[in-house]
């Protein structure tokens, strides 16, 4: 079949949805412009195209920055509020109903009235040794309200508060002082274990006016002209009631103890013996005692 225009012969059609290309010299000017659009296309401003989104950040030390200064004003918040709290808690207690003063009137009566009874119905205390190291332990009681004479033995065995410990030499004074604090006290005779365990965990010195955990240092600038110059010397000063306890007793201060828990409390109440007792003599059972409260 020829075509109409060049008059070249053109094929037949083999099936329907076949289309004959272009010819070659139609065919070039297309490419060229296809190639030439794609690369206009190519260098068109990246405003045309779709703006990429920028997210906000922050540097990881001004971050850090914050939240430290997050974690400060809320520690900062709690101790206020727990200032506030103890403010109003002593408000509270410095307003007294005269119902206080009659119960501590009535305390301090009843206990000059034991020691009024104590006095008529007075047993002879004799000391079981010659010389013995003791250790007295004060303890607090709910209806505690002391009278004139027993604040004047808490100050002369410098128990001046709760849950604290001395080293005593236990003799026929002693005893005599101990009956009159006995409701208030607990004491026995420690052992050399309990009196290292205290004197390494709880021992404490007056040092420059100020108080210092005891070392060897400190012992011997403070009793190196008593002979002793370190921890054991002071140890075998006290199991031994050595020549120089007087001054040791006065280097040392008061131990301070944490209070007993409340299983042990509990034990008060029962008395079914002497290791069940809180207060007055325990003898042997005051180690156990101060193992807890170290």
């Amino acid at each position: 079949m020829a075509h109409l225009l060049t008059g070249r012969t053109v094929p037949p059609l083999k099936s329907a949805g076949f289309k004959p290309s272009l010819p070659a010299a139609r065919a070039a000017p297309l490419d060229a412009l296809l190639r030439r659009t794609s690369h206009r296309i190519r260098q068109l401003p990246s405003a045309m195209t779709e703006p990429e989104v920028q997210l906000k950040s922050l540097p990881v030390t001004l971050l850090k920055r914050r939240k430290r200064a997050n974690k400060d004003i809320i520690k900062e918040q709690r101790e206020r509020s727990e200032q506030l709290r103890k403010r109003a808690k002593l408000r509270r207690s410095q307003v007294r109903r005269p119902a206080f003063f009659i119960a501590s009137a009535r305390k301090k009566a009843r206990d000059e009235m034991r020691l009024s009874r104590q006095a008529i119905r007075k047993s002879p205390v004799v000391a079981t040794d010659a010389a013995r190291l003791g250790v007295i332990i004060r303890l607090k009681r709910e209806d505690e309200e002391l009278s004139d004479d027993c604040r004047a033995v808490f100050r002369l065995l410098r128990l001046d508060t709760y849950n604290q410990a001395v080293f005593v030499k236990v003799n026929q004074a002693m005893l005599e002082l101990l009956g009159l604090v006995a409701p208030y006290v607990a004491w026995g005779y420690p052992t050399l274990q309990t009196v290292r365990d205290l004197l390494a965990k709880r021992g404490r010195t007056f040092f420059n006016h100020r108080k210092h955990a005891i070392d060897n240092k400190i012992i011997e600038s403070r009793l190196g002209h008593h002979g002793i110059l370190c921890l054991e010397d002071v140890v075998h000063e006290l199991v031994t009631i050595g020549p120089q306890l007087r001054a040791v007793l006065r280097f040392l201060q008061p131990f301070k103890l944490m209070p007993p828990s409340k299983s042990w409390l509990s034990g008060s109440k029962r008395c079914r013996s002497a290791a069940d007792r809180l207060t007055g003599m325990r003898e042997e059972n005051i180690n156990e005692m101060i193992r807890r409260m170290i």
